[in-house]
């Protein structure tokens, strides 16, 4: 799942969510004071904030819906920057 702070994901062994990454002008500890449940943050590593027009992707041609696509397990930036270039 893709956010304004960061990615998580779901872990298939523990069926539970983890920070896979996060922006770097955000923290780890402020992702996790916003999540409403436990998140493991153990494996998050810093990436680049998305840009401007990864950002138009994401909304345009990812999720057309104010939703997130149910058909789409999940979605990371590395796949939405090889669909732009």
């Amino acid at each position: 799942m893709v956010t304004t702070l960061g990615v998580l994901e779901f872990d298939g062994t523990t069926n539970r969510m983890h920070l896979s990454t996060y922006y770097e002008n955000v923290s780890v500890e402020e992702i996790a004071r916003n999540t409403g449940f436990k998140l493991d943050v153990t494996r998050a590593k810093q990436e680049p904030s998305p840009t401007p027009e990864e950002v138009d992707v994401l909304r345009t041609d990812v999720d057309r819906c104010p939703k997130l696509i149910q058909s789409w397990t999940s979605i990371s930036l590395t796949d939405v920057r090889f669909l732009i270039h």
